[in-house]
């Protein structure tokens, strides 16, 4: 019974080896196309009533996470819309869901404060855009923050 169960065992323990010995093919990354993302541009109307300032810059998992400070710097109310243009290492624009465009309002010297993450763990570098929002769009009320 003890040379069977050996034998056995020794079998087993061939064919394992001679599984695991098996090449496996090579195969060459696929090249994926990377999507043209349009850039954004602002209103300059706008954009010089408005101070940005740079709170904290941390990371989140992997991605860079920004608190900024928009603020009002003119006796106006802004009524605006705003979004994010983030660029990886190599100044490409990389798209996603902060290349939207979001609504906000400012009173006269007023400030809010906003945490946005990257879109991507490559999205480095970041341009605020705002551009004046028409009185007559359907706008959602507030923007995500993240």
């Amino acid at each position: 019974m003890k040379i069977l169960h050996t034998t056995t065992l020794a079998l087993s323990l061939a064919l394992c080896s001679c599984a695991s010995n098996k090449k496996v093919e090579a195969s060459e990354p696929q090249a994926v196309p990377i999507p043209q993302v349009e850039s954004l541009e602002g209103d300059r109307s706008i954009e010089q009533h408005i101070e940005t300032l740079i709170l904290a810059t941390t990371r989140h998992l992997g991605r860079k996470r920004v608190q900024l400070q928009i603020n009002n710097i003119s006796d106006l109310d802004l009524r605006f819309r705003y979004a994010l243009e983030w660029k990886n290492k190599r100044d490409e624009i990389i798209g996603g869901y902060h290349h939207d465009w979001m609504p906000m309002e400012l009173g006269a010297l007023e400030s809010k404060t906003l945490t946005i993450t990257g879109p991507t763990k490559a999205a480095e570098t970041w341009r605020f855009h705002a551009e004046s929002l028409d009185l007559n769009s359907e706008e959602p009320q507030e923007a995500p923050t993240n």
